[in-house]
């Protein structure tokens, strides 16, 4: 009897430990095009790249000096702006150059001819963004439908606003903003979306794994049941009876948040 109650707690741990949450998927769209599977803005002095995916969305870029004279970013005149609020870049960032990290302190960034800088930037979004379509959309046994927005009625949009001169000469600034909206989002139950692999490490074979839906115009967050909401669940009740019976189930109260402890 003893053995029977061991091995049934054993099978209760083990069941815990495999238990997969959800992950909710954020789909870009911009006017820039797609280069080496990155976002990329080009004018006569630089090129701007992105990839965004990463949990949060990883608002971090590429500059490259395409000139034959330095050109210095100045960070007090730059900002990360979402829905219209900005967050400036004068705080200390941290660069990336090939494979040697530094921290950032002044508040200018000098990048030399013919050459790049990463500069780490700004989380897009942490928050999950549910709709009232109950269990079946929120908490997908594979997936649920995908919500599609325009420009117009986005959830998010984000502007990446760089302020540059050449050469030092700071009576010449010119400024440039790449902008992006949230064009889809769509939940996924988490063991869906894993696919595993095998490489050698140190003379081993590793097995590994990753999302399936991973590339540079997409973003994500997990969540489970045990997020909280942000608003009280009295509120999401009275915005689906304030909602017309012809608008799409789609459409229903999809201005509810859970957000990460």
């Amino acid at each position: 009897m003893k053995n029977i109650i061991s091995i049934f707690v054993l099978f209760l741990a083990l069941s815990s430990c495999t238990n997969y949450g959800y992950v909710q998927i954020y789909e870009i769209k911009s006017n820039y095009c797609e280069n080496n599977n990155m976002f990329m803005y080009s004018n006569e002095d630089c090129d701007i790249a992105y990839n965004f995916w990463a949990e949060g969305g990883d608002g971090s870029f590429t500059f490259k000096n395409k000139t034959d004279k330095n050109i210095f970013l100045i960070l007090p005149l730059s900002s990360f702006i979402r829905n219209g609020l900005a967050d400036a870049y004068d705080s200390p960032l941290m660069l990336e150059t090939g494979n040697n990290e530094s921290r950032l302190t002044s508040k200018t960034v000098c990048i030399p001819p013919r050459t790049s800088k990463i500069v780490k930037g700004f989380s897009i979004n942490t928050n999950v963004r549910l709709t009232c379509d109950g269990n079946a959309s929120n908490y997908p046994k594979k997936s649920s439908f995908k919500i599609n927005y325009s420009p117009e009625n986005t959830p998010l949009s984000f502007t990446n606003r760089v302020a540059y001169c050449l050469d030092g000469e700071l009576s010449d600034v010119k400024y440039v903003e790449n902008i992006f909206y949230i064009s889809s989002i769509q939940n996924y139950a988490e063991k869906s979306l894993i696919e595993y692999y095998e490489i050698c490490e140190d003379g081993f074979v590793v097995k590994k794994s990753k999302y399936k839906m991973r590339a540079f115009d997409k973003f994500y967050n997990k969540y489970n049941r045990k997020t909280e909401l942000d608003i009280p669940y009295s509120q999401v009740k009275r915005s689906v009876n304030k909602t017309s019976k012809n608008e799409s189930k789609k459409e229903l109260a999809d201005d509810v948040y859970i957000t990460h402890k």
